[in-house]
């Protein structure tokens, strides 16, 4: 059975990567299909690029937008590689501490312009990374569970 520190950080890694497979098939459509998700706006992205400073600005959303993505995907992978039983259980509280003041301040800072997908990948991340946290033991100065250590204790 999985303990409870370890299904948040499966699940918020899970939510990173579902949300690296949303905003990547997005910015395919934007920037390499050149298909808006949002066809009203097609006309101000045409006069926006019709420029040679609109062109240069176009290229840098389309920078950021690939590297949000791919830093969704190794945000993901590392909280999902941190939920693995194998991992110890000082090392999964870290990188679920980590994660969830990250994730907190990127909430803080995507209010201050808020956009809804922006705020639910963050605001979700940073809930389930904090649960993380807060649900893992200790483990002392070790890193091991200390009732793990003292239930192998008294079985020999």
């Amino acid at each position: 059975m999985v303990s409870g520190h370890r299904t948040y950080l499966r699940v918020g890694g899970l939510w990173l990567l579902l949300a690296a497979v949303a905003h990547l098939a997005g910015h395919w459509l934007t920037f390499i299909d050149q298909r808006l998700l949002d066809p009203a706006m097609q006309p101000a992205v045409d006069e926006l690029v019709s420029s040679p400073p609109g062109v240069e600005l176009w290229t840098l959303f389309n920078q950021f937008s690939l590297a949000f993505g791919l830093f969704l995907l190794l945000a993901g992978t590392a909280s999902t590689i941190a939920s693995r039983k194998t991992v110890p259980v000082r090392e999964a509280r870290h990188w679920a501490g980590f994660a969830g003041t990250f994730w907190v301040l990127a909430f803080a800072v995507f209010l201050l312009e808020p956009l809804a997908p922006l705020l639910l990948i963050s605001g979700t991340a940073a809930l389930l990374h904090v649960a993380a946290f807060v649900t893992a033991p200790y483990g002392g100065p070790s890193g091991f569970d200390p009732a793990w250590k003292k239930a192998t204790e008294n079985s020999t």
